[in-house]
């Protein structure tokens, strides 16, 4: 799994550029983990993409925005990645 922040797309308005987006990639292959994507839906991440990955699973890539302090707080429900300085 990875996580990186995105920087401000170019249409947003300039009063949200302290704003950064968090993604994170998620396989969900069974009923619990469709009730823990559920729980982060419910708290204002979003999918952006999502494809079949294998045999009844699915790749989703998931996103959530916020200041530097909540993007910091989502990095810590994911816990440190391979790919995050």
């Amino acid at each position: 799994m990875t996580m990186f922040a995105t920087p401000n797309r170019s249409d947003a308005p300039p009063a949200a550029a302290q704003s950064l987006s968090v993604q994170h990639a998620v396989i969900v292959r069974n009923a619990d983990h469709l009730r823990k994507l559920n729980e982060l839906l419910a708290a204002g991440w979003r999918v952006i993409q999502s494809t079949p990955f294998e045999m009844g699973a699915a790749l989703m890539v998931i996103e959530a925005e916020g200041d530097p302090a909540a993007v910091e707080e989502f990095r810590n429900v994911f816990g440190p990645t391979a790919g995050n300085a």
